[in-house]
């Protein structure tokens, strides 16, 4: 290997601990993101931080991973059919305390013994996948739509609304 061989592989070593998305990564050592299927259209999707994450961070992050997964099944746009941010103590597994939010944030809750000791924003929201007649149907509900690709990109605001003449289907 050459001197200048060693000097690029290092240097785009770094680059996957750096940037704007260094703390977005698959769950490990209990941080990341993961999500679970619930057939036929709904995923549990979570982000869980470190004790440096923003809660809105988390909610940003978690939202992130709502669409790349809406995107990866081929589909524009999810809603969040419910969903939360939790700071808890990554140590204590008792209860947790909760109390009600604003939808679609539906609560916050801490936990702990005394609520002490580190905490970490864990994010986590049930998302609906739709199809674009899905959209118009749930656009006539008034059920707030995200476009995944205008979260991917992280454009303007994300919500949107079905294209004028789209037939409306049932919003699952």
């Amino acid at each position: 290997m050459t001197v200048r061989t060693l000097l690029l592989a290092a240097l785009g070593c770094g680059c996957a601990t750096s940037g704007p998305l260094a703390d977005y990564h698959p769950l490990q050592d209990a941080s990341g993101y993961s999500e679970s299927p619930i057939p036929p259209n709904r995923y549990d999707v979570r982000f869980v931080g470190t004790a440096t994450t923003a809660p809105e961070r988390a909610l940003e992050l978690v939202r992130r991973r709502a669409a790349e997964v809406t995107v990866r099944d081929g589909l524009p746009a999810f809603y969040i059919f419910a969903g939360g941010i939790h700071m808890r103590n990554p140590d204590f597994h008792g209860p947790m305390q909760c109390a009600r939010g604003t939808p679609p944030v539906s609560f916050v809750c801490s936990g702990g013994p005394a609520d002490t000791g580190p905490k970490v924003p864990q994010a986590e929201m049930i998302i609906t996948t739709l199809t674009r007649g899905q959209i118009a149907g749930c656009g006539e509900r008034g059920v707030e739509v995200y476009d995944a690709r205008a979260v991917l990109d992280n454009r303007g605001s994300p919500v949107v609304k079905a294209a004028a003449g789209t037939p409306a289907e049932p919003c699952p």
